[in-house]
């Protein structure tokens, strides 16, 4: 047996199946490879769907010691605020600040643990240290003293002012020189906290002792300033030894706020690793997948092309070989033969349909061969027929076209009672009933036009009379208004003059009555110059009274000098003739005053009489003002109204010329419509001359004669 080639062996059994079967394997390998990569892609979504809840849990870890160090931060310048202004109120926010970042830490660990991240208890270990730095810090400071007043502080300043105020005293330059030098290296102490301070105020000391012993001697005072001044040095001391305390708790405290911080940051690093390691371990997975993804994409693609291809030679060499037999059969070579009859395939099918089709093609040939014979026999009885029917033909369209001729001349002459009564055949008898249908209508049209036409000949005439009376009647109304335009014209005139005038005495009104408001002004400031003259006498009264006073002391002052010049004797003459000169002048101004007095009094009621008489001036202004405001309104009133009346008139004057040149339109319109009317006459007339040229009925002749005598009537 021959053996076939392992291409033609595929093929020969690939023809065994349809094409549906073939199509159906190539959608099973595509859907084996859609199958994998859904699967390939269902499982890097799940992998991603991890990395992103491992991400967002890192992110998480993050958050929370952000919220951590954001309260470490807080806990920091809360430290930072107490030493400012240390209480014990300003330290709760550092505790409140520690206290959550403890919560927010214990909630972590936890999750940490999960992940196998360490540095929590460290963390919480640091921490704790934090907040006991803080809690010596506060002790050493509460001990040392919140305010000036209170602890060690409080102390070494009460000592401090005892000795100060036992010394304060002292004439001993040297002993206050000494004292400022201790408090000065106290306030260096205090200002840098150093221990060579300490040292300086120590060597002062018997600089001190000395000076003091030197000021006062052995006794109680002595004593006193030397107790004060050891209670001084011990509190000194002890605020010393406190100060320190303090400083080396506050460094405390920034180490061990700095060791928080670094156990944040190891933390975070920590974090950020883990989830490093988690994104390198998505991205290993995530390549993996892919390159699954491409191998199999590429095999599946490989498989499919290499099955497509062997369908496609197995359809396309027995798809060519019907192709050859269907032209064949089109160019009508029906002897040749088909191959692959025997398939049990679509291609199997299509070869025996075309079989079918050429022997069809066989059966038309031997039927076209005898068709034609019989559509020779056929043509020749149709032309006999043909000449038959066109000879009848044209005998029917010569008695129409008789018929329809004889019509038309008569509706050309005019006569519109042509009728055509011959009966035509069956295909121009619907010619012969549309011409007469079409002649009584055009009947009845021109009998109406011949009616309307008298009737528009009658209306024209009646028109133009009642015109060319229309037209006097309008040329007297024009004359007519035109005199009332002349008149409304010079009553305008003399309205506007009156209105100018009310205007003038306005502003003359106006100009008054800005004068009397002037006036008024000034009358106002004169009454109360007036009054101020007035209270200015007054006051010169109350003045001179108190001169005369004084004159009447000094005189009482020069009498009682007087007196005692002369019990004094000849040591006491000079004395007794300058008080003697000083009384004649106390008495020179006491009538001085005197007179003044009696002037400025006269001068007041002078004064007094004047301001009333011009605040009756003023009122009867006033009055006066009232008034001329009144005949203001008035006149303004006026002026209104002139201008108001002008205004209308203006108005009439304007509308009277209006219809004078209205009534003048339609005069010249009266006369153009005559005109009309008169050419509307004329082509009544010459319409009614054309319809005398068509024939409408038998009794039209009868009915002219009639129609002229009413005409006649008419005109």
């Amino acid at each position: 047996m021959q053996r076939c080639k392992p291409t033609g062996c595929v093929m020969k059994f690939i023809l065994r199946f349809g094409i549906t079967h073939c199509v159906f394997v190539l959608g099973l390998l595509a859907l084996v490879g859609v199958t994998v990569m859904a699967i390939l892609s269902y499982a890097q979504i799940q992998a991603d769907k991890a990395f992103r809840a491992d991400e967002a849990q890192y992110q998480d870890f993050r958050r929370s010691v952000d919220i951590i160090d954001t309260q470490i931060q807080r806990a920091a310048i809360s430290a930072e605020r107490f030493l400012a202004q240390p209480s014990a109120e300003a330290a709760a926010p550092f505790r409140q600040a520690i206290l959550e970042a403890s919560e927010a830490l214990g909630s972590l660990g936890q999750s940490l643990a999960d992940r196998g991240l360490s540095g929590n208890d460290e963390l919480k270990d640091r921490m704790n240290s934090y907040a006991d730095a803080f809690e010596v810090l506060f002790a050493a400071t509460e001990q040392l003293g919140f305010t000036p007043v209170t602890g060690m502080r409080g102390a070494m300043q009460s000592a401090v002012d005892k000795v100060e105020k036992l010394t304060l005293d002292v004439e001993n330059a040297e002993l206050r020189a000494s004292m400022l030098t201790l408090r000065k290296h106290e306030k260096d102490f205090m200002l840098w906290q150093q221990a060579a301070t300490l040292d300086a105020f120590q060597s002062e000391l018997p600089n001190f002792k000395a000076h003091l012993k030197k000021t006062y001697p052995p006794g109680p005072q002595r004593m006193k300033v030397t107790e004060a001044l050891d209670m001084y040095v011990i509190a000194f001391r002890l605020f010393a030894e406190g100060s320190l305390k303090v400083v080396e708790a506050r460094q405390s405290l920034t180490s061990a706020g700095a060791d928080v911080e670094q156990g944040l940051q190891s933390l975070v690093a920590s974090i950020n690793d883990a989830l490093t390691k988690a994104q390198v371990e998505s991205e290993t997975v995530r390549a993996a997948n892919q390159e699954v993804a491409i191998i199999t994409v590429a095999g599946v693609a490989t498989l499919i092309l290499f099955t497509v291809w062997l369908v496609g030679r197995s359809i396309s060499r027995p798809v060519k070989s019907i192709t050859d037999a269907m032209r064949k059969l089109a160019e009508g070579d029906t002897a040749y033969s088909v191959a692959y009859l025997d398939q049990p395939n679509e291609i199997g099918a299509m070869v025996r349909a075309i079989e079918v089709f050429r022997r069809s093609a066989i059966e038309r040939l031997q039927l076209e061969r005898e068709a034609e014979q019989a559509r020779t026999e056929a043509a020749a009885e149709r032309i006999r027929l043909q000449e038959e029917a066109e000879i009848h033909a044209r005998e029917r369209l010569e008695q129409a076209t008789a018929g329809l001729a004889e019509g038309l001349r008569r509706l050309a002459a005019g006569d519109l009672t042509v009728q055509l009564d011959e009966v035509f055949s069956a295909e121009f008898e619907g010619l012969r009933s549309d011409l007469n249908r079409t002649v009584a209508g055009l009947r009845e049209l021109m009998g109406g036009i011949d009616s309307v036409s008298q009737a528009i000949d009658t209306g024209s005439r009646a028109i133009n009379v009642e015109a060319m009376q229309l037209a006097e009647r309008s040329m007297r109304q024009a004359a007519t208004l035109e005199e009332t335009s002349a008149a409304l014209d010079q009553i305008a005139q003399n309205v506007q003059q009156s209105a100018r005038l009310s205007n003038d005495a306005r502003d003359a009104v106006r100009t008054v009555s800005a004068s009397m408001d002037k006036t008024g002004s000034l009358v106002i400031d004169a009454v109360e110059a007036m009054a101020r003259i007035e209270e200015s006498s007054r006051s010169i009264g109350s003045i001179i009274g108190v001169i005369d006073e004084i004159a009447f002391q000094t005189n009482l002052l020069a009498l009682n000098a007087g007196v005692e010049a002369a019990r004094a004797g000849e040591a006491g003459k000079g004395f007794a003739v300058v008080a003697h000169e000083v009384r004649e002048l106390a008495q020179r101004s006491a009538n001085a005053a005197k007179e003044i007095k009696s002037l400025v009094d006269r001068s007041g009621k002078e004064v007094a009489g004047g301001a009333h008489f011009v605040r009756e001036t003023g009122s009867a202004l006033v009055e006066i003002e009232r008034e001329v405001q009144a005949i203001q309104q008035y006149m303004e009133s006026i002026a209104s109204s002139a201008s108001d009346q002008s205004a209308g008139i203006s108005n009439v004057n304007h509308a009277v010329a209006g219809m004078d040149q209205t009534t003048q339109q339609n005069s010249a319109l009266v006369e153009r419509n005559q005109m009309a009317v008169a050419g509307l006459e004329d082509q009544a007339s010459r319409l009614r001359a054309l319809l005398g040229r068509f024939r409408l009925s038998t009794s039209r002749e009868a009915v002219r004669p009639h129609l002229g005598t009413e005409e006649h009537r008419a005109a």
